[in-house]
C-alpha cells in the first residue's frame, strides 16, 4: 500500500476513529513542498516521521527540518 492509497483509508475507517481536527494525514514531499500550505503554523503538537529522515538526502536535511519546525 503506498501513501495515496493509505490517507482515505486512515479518513474513512469502519470504526470512525479518524478526526481531522485532532489528526490530519496527508502526503507531501518535505524537500520541495510548503508544509504549511496543508498544516497552520504552530500548530503541530507531534509529527510522524517515520522512514522519513533516513530517505532524505543530507543537503536537503537542514531545509526539510526547517519545514517541519515551522509547523
Amino acid at each position: 500500500m503506498n501513501a495515496r492509497e493509505l490517507i482515505p483509508v486512515m479518513k474513512f475507517q469502519e470504526n470512525g476513529s479518524y478526526c481531522e481536527t485532532r489528526c490530519k494525514a496527508f502526503q507531501c514531499d518535505l524537500t520541495k513542498d510548503d508544509i504549511m500550505q496543508q498544516v497552520a503554523k504552530e500548530s503541530v503538537d507531534y509529527a510522524s516521521l517515520i522512514f522519513v529522515l533516513s530517505a532524505i538526502l543530507p543537503e536537503k536535511m537542514v531545509s526539510v527540518l526547517q519545514n517541519i519546525h515551522e509547523v
